[in-house]
């Protein structure tokens, strides 16, 4: 034999072999695989019944062994059907004809498969109800409401004379609470995400109420003290309380008795309120007015003569000028403005100030009033004729003497003077205006 000849017979052989391993593999993997499904029982099952999964056969029951709780049904599934390794199976009738199946759910779909060999466990399969135990059942039922059960005094009859009584001629009302019903559950199904976000909302309440179980311990403890006090002052709170419903007693008479006075009051104070509203500014300026008035008056009263005593400070006379031009300035005028209102009265800005003046009588602090400063006759009869001395307000720590004074001329508004009668003073005006005696 040549070589020739034995590198082909070793060509072949192998290309056998490839051959035979690949149809034995493929054989393997196309060869059925069995399992063992557990039930409590099987009634009306045999063994060539089929297997199917989701309605397609894809098997059959190849052996039944009944143990003392359990039976154990194998069966043969095509080995091209995969079943998940979670599956779970069920005896199932497809007809009326008491002929039985086996379901294995749900279908495979993707993940790892049940092994060649596995039993599905008793917990996870199941049997149909048999027409015997509904019968039973039934029977049961019908004995515990019979004559000889719950009815044996007419209980159940009497409840359904009462229910057709109740519901006689409520249907439309039944129908109406069943569409309420209806479109309740439907307004809460559209508004889960609200409900569902109140519950979240819920949850944070109560985690922030964990979160501060100390807070929360310290409030009821203190609670428990304010009840610990209020129970051992009972009896001075039920006298209070007591005091208080006479109270309020007293003022419900009063209110009924006044109830028209209370009433025009009320509306009175109301117009006022208004009025105040409506002059608030008014008032605003009255109310910062009036400390400095007061206290102006204040300054100026001398109860002693009796009389107001005071001088007239005229400073924005001292320079007509600038009286005028300020004027003018602050109204939004110019300097043009200002020369031609000065031009037509220029010659009258001679004099340094007017020769007018009211309280021409001085008294510079001192308790003494010359006589011989009065030249009014009036004035000197008034007076007695003599030098009289008055007791005036002195500032605090000034001391008061009777020195007698000739009365010095007054410098400033700080300095007052003591006016015997206002018709004097007119009179002295009028001859200082008229050039007379000063």
């Amino acid at each position: 034999m040549t070589a020739r000849t034995i590198s082909r017979i070793s060509a072949a052989t192998a290309a056998v072999l490839v051959v035979a391993t690949v149809i034995a593999l493929f054989t393997w993997h196309r060869s059925p695989r069995s399992y063992v499904l557990e039930f409590p029982v099987a009634k009306s099952l045999y063994v060539g019944n089929g297997v199917d999964v989701l309605g397609v056969k894809v098997g059959t029951v190849t052996a039944i062994d009944a143990g003392p709780d359990k039976v154990r049904v194998t069966v043969r599934v095509d080995g091209d059907q995969k079943i998940p390794a979670d599956a779970k199976a069920a005896i199932v009738s497809p007809s009326l004809v008491p002929v039985r199946s086996i379901s294995i759910f749900p279908a495979y779909t993707g993940g790892p498969a049940l092994p060649d060999g596995a039993v599905i466990p008793g917990s996870r399969t199941a049997v149909p109800a048999e027409w015997d135990d509904i019968k039973t059942q039934l029977v049961r039922l019908e004995t515990a409401v019979g004559p000889n059960g719950a009815n044996r005094n007419g209980a159940v009859g009497h409840l359904l004379n009462a229910t057709s009584a109740n519901l006689n001629g409520e249907g439309p009302d039944i129908n109406r609470t069943i569409k309420d019903m209806s479109e309740a559950m439907a307004t809460l199904s559209d508004n889960r995400g609200d409900i569902f976000a109140t519950v979240r909302n819920l949850q944070v309440f109560t985690a922030a109420l964990e979160s501060s179980d100390k807070q929360v311990d310290r409030f009821n403890e203190r609670l428990a003290d304010v009840a610990d006090l209020l129970a051992d002052n009972r009896g001075d709170l039920a006298a209070v309380l007591k005091d208080l419903d006479r109270t309020f007693q007293i003022l419900r008479t009063f209110i009924a008795e006044n109830r028209g006075s209370t009433t025009r009051a009320l509306d009175g104070l109301a117009e006022t309120l208004a009025l105040l509203s409506r002059n608030r500014q008014k008032v605003a300026d009255i109310l910062q007015a009036a400390p400095t008035t007061l206290s102006n008056f204040y300054n100026i009263y001398d109860p002693d003569v009796p009389a107001l005593t005071g001088s007239l400070s005229a400073v924005n006379f001292e320079s007509p000028a600038v009286f005028i031009c300020s004027t003018l300035y602050s109204l939004g005028g110019t300097p043009e403005a200002c020369e031609a209102a000065l031009s037509p009265i220029a010659k009258f800005f001679k004099i340094g100030q007017p020769p007018v003046g009211i309280l021409p009588y001085v008294r510079d602090g001192s308790t003494r009033i010359d006589n011989s400063t009065l030249t009014d006759p009036d004035d000197i009869a008034r007076a007695g004729g003599k030098a009289r001395t008055t007791s005036h307000r002195q500032p605090t720590g000034e001391s008061k003497t009777n020195a007698p004074e000739t009365g010095a001329p007054t410098t400033s508004a700080n300095t007052a003077a003591s006016v015997p009668s206002f018709g004097s003073s007119l009179n002295l005006l009028g001859r200082l205006l008229t050039g007379g005696t000063s």
